[in-house]
């Protein structure tokens, strides 16, 4: 009976999904219902343009054309073009310029105008020489944008999953973040595209993780040079849907004729610090053995690392008692689910630190020590640090962990002295090329050198300890936990102020709400427990703003360069258990019965998702 229930509320829902969704694209396409037609518009006036057969050429960079519209409503501008090089050209209507650019990696323009005009004529300016184009047309038809069409039946579904069986998923918090982590992030990898420059340094991140471990040489896609060429940025010259897939199709025709090729690496950097890549050169080799063009493998690529993120979060939750429910609030943050949808090794960086510090909080309610609990919680903070040591403190913790929780005196002190001895090298691997000389400034270029940096950071200490106490006055509140912290898209962003200030408000609410309604018994967590928490946390805090100053501000200002929000956010959580309520009481741990736990955090990341398409790549 309670079968036929379920199916019964599902099918339901389905219906009402569909019904909703269809008509989301009424109301999107209503003014173009009446319309629906795609037609050439007739050119009626042309300025130092000629005509080459079915072609016209631009012979001066003050080249316009101008052509008459049917109706007064235009949707979509296009035109095929023919060019060697990128342009800027510009569509004017009633006086009004908007500016686009073009690229030689696609021939044809499709760009959204959704202009209501009396002039019944739109002007065209190239300023470029040697332009050929044709077919200028307008296209006023009707238009399913399919990724919308899936951001919105699956947040309906979603929604009314969680509604129906919120029982379980309370009661199961690590399956909750399983399927809402699932849903909307396998969502957010298709609906981003499927290039770079939209995420941070995110280029670099795709070089990496192509040429992984190797030094001279390595057998690379025969698209990645032209990905990460900073002049096929997507942001300035693929606006529409249709544009990118023109790209797309451009890259996986490229990587059908070329296939793989060599690629110079020339990086003799070491090789540990290139670990962190191991989820998408996973991808990237499956892709070889099954020949898949460019665009699918880097999809799968991303998927990798996004299943590694995933996997590290649900473990965490898993792993937690009384930290459930503030672990599954910030797995679930929509900047933490984009990131791990892009190429960026910072997710696997979080997960890793957050599945630590929920390992170590439970060594500590433990009576007896899980020696898997211990080995996972250093092989995390290791995984983290290999790329960035600046995390390697963490370790730090395990020497707060009681000696009567192992098996005896002896190995408490023999396991102790080791993890010292780890984080010693952890931290070698900053710090020695630094001392000596050996690392170099930001990799992009302008006034920066750590050699120079810290020998003004050891000649002025006085001096840089202002820099430092300023900047954290300043920027430390942001920094900890600001808006960027839980909604941040990098450059993708969904640029919609009060749809970022509303889910950072309530995702900032609902994190506070779950974690002072915890209570943890002062024989786990005493005060002098959390001031270490406070000086570990401060002093990592402390190593990331040095190592940015190093890298990447030039020697001797007054200010710090390059930190962003993502590098505290594997912190978080141990920033955290700093302000959690202690008591002598033991509590008895309440069920979880509120509801808004599960769809804050979903309906948050899925209406991410609807600006990402809204907003993002155009519609």
């Amino acid at each position: 009976m309670k079968e036929k229930k379920h199916i019964k509320y599902l099918l339901i829902a389905l219906v009402i999904s569909i019904s909703i969704t269809v008509l989301c694209e009424v109301f999107f396409n209503r003014k173009v219902l009446t319309k629906n037609e795609f037609y050439q518009a007739d050119i009626i006036e042309t300025n130092d343009i000629k005509k080459d057969g079915s072609w016209y050429e631009t012979t001066s960079d003050e080249a316009y054309v101008i052509v008459k519209l049917k109706d007064t409503y235009i949707n979509k501008l296009y035109y095929k073009y023919k060019t060697e090089n990128d342009f800027n050209w510009e569509s004017e209507i009633e006086e009004e310029i908007i500016g686009h650019n073009a690229t030689p990696l696609i021939n044809k323009v499709t760009r959204k105008i959704d202009r209501t005009t009396d002039s019944l004529e739109l002007k065209i300016n190239f300023n470029k020489k040697n332009v050929k184009f044709k077919d200028i047309s307008i296209d006023n038809q009707i238009y399913i944008n399919w990724s919308r069409v899936v951001v919105v039946f699956a947040t309906l579904m979603g929604l009314a999953i969680i509604i129906r069986y919120r029982k379980y998923f309370l009661e199961h918090l690590d399956k909750a973040f399983l399927f809402i982590a699932l849903l909307s992030g396998i969502i957010m990898i298709n609906i981003t595209p499927k290039t770079v420059y939209y995420s941070w340094d995110d280029q670099i991140h795709f070089r990496r993780a192509n040429t992984f471990l190797s030094s001279e040489t390595a057998t690379v896609p025969s698209t990645m040079t032209t990905v990460i060429n900073k002049n096929t940025r997507q942001s300035g010259y693929f606006q529409t849907q249709e544009e990118q897939q023109a790209y797309y199709d451009t890259l996986n025709k490229m990587q059908k004729e070329d296939g793989w090729e060599e690629y110079d690496v020339n990086n003799y950097s070491a090789k540990y610090n290139n670990i962190v890549y191991l989820p998408f050169q996973i991808g990237f080799r499956i892709s070889e053995i099954l020949n898949l063009n460019c665009t699918t493998s880097v999809v799968l690529a991303k998927l990798l690392n996004f299943i590694c993120y995933t996997l590290l979060m649900f473990f965490a939750i898993k792993v937690s008692t009384k930290l459930k429910r503030v672990v599954f609030v910030i797995s679930l943050f929509a900047s933490n689910i984009f990131l791990a949808s892009q190429f960026s090794y910072d997710p696997t960086i979080i997960g890793s630190m957050i599945l630590a510090t929920s390992l170590f909080f439970r060594m500590l309610e433990d009576k007896k020590l899980n020696k898997k609990y211990l080995f996972t919680f250093v092989a995390c903070v290791i995984w983290a640090s290999l790329p960035k040591a600046i995390y390697s403190p963490m370790l730090l913790l395990l020497l707060f962990i009681p000696n009567k929780k192992f098996d005896n005196k002896k190995q408490a002190i023999l396991f102790k002295s080791i993890t010292i001895i780890i984080l010693l090298l952890l931290l070698s691997t900053f710090v020695l090329p630094a001392l000596s000389g050996s690392l170099s400034g930001d990799p992009r270029g302008g006034d920066t050198s750590v050699n120079g940096q810290l020998k003004f950071i050891l000649s002025n200490p006085i001096n840089y300890a202002k820099i430092v106490i300023k900047y954290l006055l300043n920027s430390g509140p942001e920094l900890v936990l600001g808006e960027w912290t839980i909604i941040c898209l990098a450059y993708m962003n969904i640029n919609v102020e009060m749809i970022n200030s509303l889910i950072y408000i309530v995702n900032l609410i609902l994190l506070m709400y779950c974690l002072f309604k915890e209570n943890i018994s002062k024989d786990i967590i005493n005060n002098k427990l959390k001031t270490v928490f406070a000086i570990i946390y401060g002093g990592i805090m402390l190593l990331i703003i040095t190592a940015l100053y190093l890298s990447f501000t030039p020697v001797g200002s007054n200010s710090i360069e390059g930190v962003q929000v993502r590098y505290f956010i594997p912190m978080l959580l141990l920033g955290l258990l700093i302000l959690i309520p202690t008591s002598k009481k033991i509590i008895k741990e309440e069920k979880n019965t509120n509801t808004w736990i599960l769809i804050i955090p979903f309906i948050s990341i899925m209406l991410t998702n609807f600006f990402i398409v809204y907003n993002g790549i155009g519609i």
